[in-house]
């Protein structure tokens, strides 16, 4: 063997018995924690699957919105405005008692909700309450 090179056993007999027991444990620890992390979906993935599974998506005059149920009611959004993303910002920690990051991973969720509703045939036309008030005040 090449001086300075150590083999299995040279590093067994560094270590000594409990020094090796520990080592193993500690790879076989790290290599649970990244079998775990694979297996985990990625926080954009579990928005979207939030998202698909609880908001009715559709579009309105070329832009997608998302239908929510918000305590006995529902609410109809913007699927790129700031109710909506923190509406699934908070179904997310919910489920996974892990906070949204605003960054990248809601910015890719809200990008693909918006295509999904963007690209479904229901076209709805939005009438809204305000609105509704001031016509029959006009008409008045």
């Amino acid at each position: 063997m090449d001086a300075g090179k150590k083999d299995a056993n040279d590093v067994a007999a560094e270590l000594g018995k409990d020094g090796l027991k520990a080592t193993l444990e500690t790879a076989a620890k790290a290599d649970a924690t990244e079998t775990a992390k694979a297996k985990t979906p990625s926080q954009a993935t579990q928005l979207l699957r939030i998202a698909q599974a609880e908001a009715e998506l559709f579009s309105s005059e070329g832009d997608g919105y998302a239908v929510i149920g918000v305590d006995s009611h529902r609410e109809t959004w913007k699927v790129r405005s700031a109710g909506f993303r923190s509406w699934l910002a908070s179904r997310l920690f919910t489920e996974t008692g892990v906070a949204a990051r605003q960054g990248q991973a809601m910015q890719d969720a809200l990008a693909t909700l918006e295509a999904v509703a963007l690209s479904r045939k229901d076209e709805r036309y939005l009438f809204s309450a305000l609105l509704r008030r001031r016509l029959i005040l006009r008409v008045r």
